[in-house]
């Protein structure tokens, strides 16, 4: 198991992929181009633990709230942003 999970959205399925309906196995997930290049990144920078990749779809985005917080950070540091 992975011990990073990095989400991954788009603006459609030319970008991230999109989801098949499929009768007998039910709603499958096919990876678009950017797969490939998280891929390429990993073999390039030669990072061993492979990252679990999930897909998120714009109507769930709706869902989650960006926080910014500067709790912590000095200096020029941009605000984090945080998962809530």
């Amino acid at each position: 198991m992975a011990d990073a999970v990095i989400a991954v959205t788009g603006e459609g399925p030319t970008d991230y992929g999109h989801l098949i309906f499929d009768k007998k196995n039910g709603p499958q997930w096919e990876w678009g181009p950017v797969l490939d290049l998280l891929e390429n990144c990993i073999k390039d920078y030669e990072i061993e633990d492979r990252p679990d990749f999930r897909q998120v779809r714009k109507e769930e985005l709706k869902d989650v709230k960006l926080l910014r917080s500067d709790r912590g950070l000095k200096g020029l540091a941009v605000p984090a942003r945080k998962f809530k």
